[in-house]
């Protein structure tokens, strides 16, 4: 989780360059980053749980 919001706060500058090469591709970076910590730290628990045991 730190690591992901520490690449994220890195990237922040990147975006909000105006240059054209740049930061497209450190908004692309952040919303990877947002998606894969939301998807391994939310939805993967739940997916776990809603499986049933095997006896």
């Amino acid at each position: 989780m730190l690591t992901s919001l520490t690449a994220i706060g890195g990237l922040i500058p990147i975006a909000l360059n105006s240059n054209p090469l740049v930061s497209p591709l450190a908004i692309v970076l952040i919303g990877g980053l947002i998606s894969s910590t939301l998807l391994s730290r939310i939805v993967t628990p739940v997916v776990y749980k809603l499986i049933p045991p095997r006896v």
